[in-house]
């Protein structure tokens, strides 16, 4: 250690003794790679020498880490921060598994106090970093300024096409930019004639959307592809400018006068790629030599414009039918998932049952589900939550109901599970129920890993027993009259995600004025604009609130979540079900 710490530069004058007790009082810390040994901000308290490894000095920025320096054996690092007594300027990670030797405050200022050697080695090491270390955060604050400056110039040109987007969402607002641009070309250029056409190539027809002649706005007139000038410009794709003989110029190109005779005449092509799709146009009818090249330019960069808004107005337009349609094949879709739940819960002699659900989206990836089976004596209890958002999610919730209700029929109207010839008991039942539902989900559709977390059971109406399992879902609550009796914990794993899983069946007994209150995440889990979320303690102080019957203890909950939410997006489907034994039956 004596002769490792002697090569160290910061210690090279340190006497022998010094040294010695050094080595003696250091603490040797192991870093595997990848292991942070501080962070940027916290307390200072320790300078280390690296004795074996490299490690990785890091600066936190606005757009990312910044790594500021590579540190290795026979390196010190920290003290700076130890020195100042601020928090350490920045973070520092192994590169590589590292070995070092940590010094702590305490000693560090003895070998300062007691050292003069020590304090100039320390300022032969420390001034130049610090140096280094300034210009460094002097680079990254450039370059921050840098990125900064090229975010605000494309936050301004999204911007730009914001503005232009939402004045193309209907062709309504696209007439109404091409008569800004009419009004905006009459008054920059003072002209007397200034038109927009477009070409329709399905119907062969040149339209005038904004027309203006002689201080008045006309209707324009629709004309024949290859009629007039404004044909010969479509044509060739190119800008004409005639500024004095109109008439023989005209006549030269093979184009007969329509509306009034201009003296000057400018028109150039609205192009869309390589394809010209209209003309803009300005003239004069009482001045010769009125438009020259700046002005062709001008108008050409206009015409670009016009162009560009056209191709974006019918993008989005497109984009607006797309979405219609979407929309409308979601509605279905949430119509067609709404008929998966059911209509009425079950009316039991003695039994109140009620639910509520409200989807994060058009469609939903919660279900829940009550239903007897065959001779009535039993009552199917389901409450899933399958994992993702939406369409995907919806598609998988109504395969894991359908199983589910499939295989609960056929199990408990033959008495016996698939491949077997001895009948069942219930919870034998059960268990073959999830059992056969997660093993086609698992087996069948293994590439899309989807799962549901899942709480089923089965309810005796007559003796109050409940079988169940607990499918890796929030825990449903027993409440009594004194308040929460028990939780059902999960019994198993999610269901849906590996084959062959054990799902362990539980059994608790209903006494009359038992409550059983299953929901799931998406009600603890509520935000609202704050990011808070509604919490399991309050659903608990909730849970604990006399009420007359399940349904008002839903709508207690439903009406403190609308109240903490408040307006804020729902990030989660929200699902209840609620059981309460009434009486004997």
């Amino acid at each position: 250690m004596h002769d490792f710490l002697k090569k160290i530069p910061l210690l090279a004058d340190l006497s022998e003794s010094d040294l010695d007790l050094l080595g003696q009082l250091a603490e040797v810390v192991q870093l595997k790679a990848g292991d942070l040994l501080f962070a940027e901000g916290s307390a200072s308290d320790r300078a280390y020498i690296i004795k074996e490894g490299r490690l990785d000095i890091i600066k936190a920025a606005a757009t990312g880490d910044m790594l500021l320096a590579i540190r290795e054996a026979g390196e010190v690092i920290g003290e700076i921060s130890l020195l100042d007594d601020e928090p350490r300027l920045a973070s520092v990670a192994a590169r590589t598994d590292s070995v070092l030797l940590a010094i702590s405050r305490e000693q560090f200022n003895h070998l300062l106090e007691t050292s003069p050697a020590a304090s100039r080695a320390i300022l032969r090491i420390l001034l130049p970093r610090w140096r280094a270390t300034e210009a460094a955060l002097q680079n990254a604050q450039t370059e921050l300024a840098q990125r900064l400056a090229e975010s605000r110039q494309r936050n301004a040109e999204l911007t730009t096409v914001n503005i232009i987007s939402q004045a193309l969402n209907a062709e309504l607002e696209l007439s109404s930019l091409l008569d800004l641009i009419g009004e905006q070309m009459r008054q920059t250029f003072t002209a007397d004639i200034v038109y927009l056409a477009l070409y329709d190539p399905q119907t062969n027809m040149i339209h005038f959307p904004y027309d203006f002649e002689n201080g008045q706005r006309l209707v324009g007139e629709s004309i024949c592809f290859g009629q007039g000038l404004t044909s010969k410009i479509i044509q060739s794709g190119q800008p004409l400018l005639i500024n004095h003989n109109f008439e023989q110029h005209r006549n030269g190109l093979g184009a007969e006068q329509i509306g009034s005779q201009a003296k000057s005449f400018l028109g150039v092509p609205i192009q869309l790629g390589q394809q010209s799709i209209g003309v803009i146009s300005v003239q004069s009818t009482k001045q010769e030599e009125r438009f020259n090249d700046n002005d062709v330019r001008l108008l050409s960069t206009i015409a670009a414009n016009v162009g560009a808004a056209i191709q974006n107005a019918r993008l989005f337009e497109a984009i607006q039918q797309a979405k219609r349609g979407l929309e409308r094949e979601l509605e279905i879709g949430r119509e067609i998932q709404a008929g998966f739940l059911p209509e009425q819960l079950p009316h039991l002699p003695g039994w109140e049952i009620a639910a509520r659900f409200q989807a994060a989206r058009e469609v939903a990836g919660d279900f829940y589900d009550a239903f007897p089976l065959a001779g009535g004596d039993r009552v199917v209890l389901v409450l899933g939550d399958v994992c993702g958002k939406g369409v995907g999610a919806a598609l998988f919730m109504t395969l894991f109901r359908s199983l589910i209700r499939a295989s609960a029929h056929l199990i408990y109207s033959t008495g016996y599970a698939e491949g077997t010839a001895a009948p069942l008991d219930d919870m034998s039942t059960l268990k073959n129920m999830v059992t056969l539902t997660n093993n086609y989900v698992a087996r069948t559709h293994y590439r899309a890993s989807m799962f549901a977390s899942l709480f089923l059971g089965v309810l005796n109406p007559v003796t109050g027993s409940l079988i169940y399992l607990n499918g890796g879902h929030e825990s449903p609550q027993i409440l009594g009259a004194e308040g929460v009796k028990a939780a059902l914990e999960p019994t198993g794993p999610v269901v849906g995600l590996f084959a062959d899983m054990d799902f362990k069946i539980r059994q608790v007994h209903l006494e009359p004025g038992d409550t059983l209150y299953a929901f799931t995440d998406g009600v603890i889990d509520a935000q609202n604009s704050a990011g808070e979320m509604f919490s399991r303690e309050k659903l608990h102080s909730l849970l604990a609130c006399p009420v007359a019957s399940v349904a008002a203890l839903l709508d207690l909950i439903e009406t403190a979540l609308n109240t903490h939410v408040a307006g804020a997006n729902q990030y989660d489907d929200i699902t209840m079900l609620a059981v309460q034994r009434i009486s004997d039956r």
